[in-house]
């Protein structure tokens, strides 16, 4: 049978501000499928307006959508609040348990009908195992992070962009990150920025830098980073498909342009193919976006 292609307009009755992001893209929450979904902290922090509970002025809006998530389809699960913890560091075990399940009790108070995932030890502990694993990662990319914020918290003239982009491939080294790591990507989408200064790029939403930027901004920066890379992890392990949902808005972005393919597991170890979507650098034509990867991989090679 010949592929169809239907397209259609849809007109929802507010806007978007909640995505489920799934492999390929993401869709509004009202068109999500069922099965897993991971939540974030951002979606956590505003369920109390399904309940009408909230007194945000953007709580209608928050109602509409997050009800979607509201229906015995759904299964929640908030590993990634408890992974992010609650004090802008990495939570301890103790810690990351109970945040977990203070987390399926307020998702199960605002959203009754949905299911809520349960833990056993084992899957706690399972769950842990990944922050220990990444530990030192996690260091590194703290370091970075910290270091590279400095350079991009203002604007760089078109004459230091490559002075920069130096400066960030010499950090990413001494800070022992690889170069195909999503700190530099998000890095390098902040250098090559539009230069006219009407939208700030992905990656400057993403990493938010200033000049005061400090340990616990960088913690925030990586546990939206993490995210996607569990997510396309999961998406790898043969259990179905799973969902991130999630209200920011530069995540998902971030998420559509590097195009992650489902984890591809391997002795022990999972690899995770990705794009370096034009997206990322909006200042950049094709070819100088095709010349930056192979400066990376000069890099990395």
């Amino acid at each position: 049978m010949d592929k169809v292609r239907i397209k259609l307009t849809l007109q929802f009755d507010h806007p978007v501000n909640a995505y489920a992001l799934v492999i390929g893209g993401y869709y509004p929450l009202s068109l999500a499928f069922s099965g897993m979904l991971l939540i974030d902290r951002n979606i956590l922090s505003v369920l109390s307006s399904v309940s009408g509970l909230s007194t945000r002025q953007d709580a209608e809006a928050n109602r509409w959508w997050l009800s979607f998530l509201n229906r015995s389809q759904c299964i929640l699960n908030p590993v990634l609040c408890a992974l992010e913890g609650e004090e802008g560091a990495v939570p301890s075990y103790e810690e990351f348990c109970a945040s977990f399940d203070t987390a399926c009790e307020y998702i199960r108070k605002h959203l009754p009908n949905a299911q809520v995932v349960n833990f056993v030890q084992d899957a706690y502990q399972a769950a842990y195992s990944t922050v220990e694993d990444l530990t030192v990662r996690y260091e590194n990319e703290r370091a970075f992070l910290v270091g590279a914020a400095s350079l991009l918290a203002r604007r760089n003239k078109s004459s230091e962009l490559r002075s920069v982009e130096d400066n960030l491939f010499s950090l990413c080294s001494s800070s022992g990150l690889e170069v195909f790591s999503l700190p530099l990507i998000v890095a390098l989408s902040c250098l090559y920025e539009s230069r006219d200064g009407n939208e700030q790029s992905i990656g400057r939403r993403i990493i938010k830098p200033t000049e005061y930027y400090d340990e616990k901004r960088a913690h925030n920066t990586i546990s939206d980073l993490r995210a996607l890379e569990y997510l396309a992890i999961a998406n790898g392990l043969g259990i179905g498909s799973i969902t991130f949902c999630t209200r920011d808005k530069a995540l998902a972005a971030l998420w559509c342009a590097l195009k992650m393919e489902p984890g591809y597991w391997e002795n022990g170890g999972v690899s995770i193919n990705m794009s370096l979507g034009a997206q990322l650098f909006p200042t950049l034509g094709e070819d100088e976006i095709n010349q930056l990867h192979q400066r990376m991989a000069q890099k990395a090679f």
